[in-house]
């Protein structure tokens, strides 16, 4: 019988090309699910407010959430800062659909003089990973006796959260091309391997017919 060596270094460069490409493939899919998965945007319409008021107070307050997803999301508030134990929150949980915008309800009972800052902290929660991002408003108040409220109302700004899809579409490229580098890699070491046992491979000739 006689074997052909471009034949089996042929088909066994094949063989190994598709085993990387299959590995290839699946860690792909892999990180571009993940990328999908992670991928939830956060949106409030009131990132900073400046408040000024006297000692005694209680202001009452919004912060509008708005759902800039393509799906439900879970909504989760809470306080820190300086006046996170006076602050009251009145609805710290609920849901929104896709496109909808719900305003966070709270108060601030104002306790002392001073300047104070405070977050109201916002997580934005898929609940069909249950995995999201979170975002914060800054409550500054200026306190003291005889301060007031200004005559006019505090400007206020939309915040939103692109890092979180940036940074993963960042990992994902860089990904990416780390695997294609393997792959060449592995391709050049397979087709180095096939070349060291052709020279180990001796045709056999067939034997003659008596």
């Amino acid at each position: 019988m006689i074997f052909d060596i471009k034949t089996v270094k042929s088909e066994e460069m094949v063989k190994n090309i598709n085993r990387i490409s299959l590995v290839f493939i699946t860690m792909l899919v892999i990180i571009c699910s993940s990328v999908y998965v992670s991928a939830i945007a956060a949106n409030l319409g009131n990132a900073r407010m400046v408040l000024h008021a006297n000692t005694g107070d209680i202001i009452e307050k919004t912060v509008l959430v708005k759902n800039v997803n393509n799906e439900t999301i879970n909504i989760e508030a809470a306080a820190s800062g300086d006046l996170a134990s006076d602050v009251t929150i009145k609805n710290p949980k609920f849901s929104l659909a896709e496109g909808e915008e719900k305003n966070i309800e709270l108060s601030i009972k104002v306790k002392k003089e001073g300047t104070t800052e405070t977050k109201i902290n916002v997580k934005f929660i898929s609940q069909e990973t249950q995995k999201g991002v979170g975002l914060s408003s800054t409550i500054i108040v200026i306190a003291g006796e005889g301060t007031g409220f200004p005559d006019e109302p505090t400007t206020t700004e939309p915040k939103t959260n692109t890092n979180s899809k940036l940074t993963l579409v960042i990992v994902a490229t860089v990904a990416t091309i780390i695997l294609v580098i393997l792959l060449g890699l592995l391709y050049l070491f397979s087709k180095k391997r096939s070349e060291q046992k052709d020279l180990k491979i001796k045709p056999k000739k067939e034997s003659e017919k008596k």
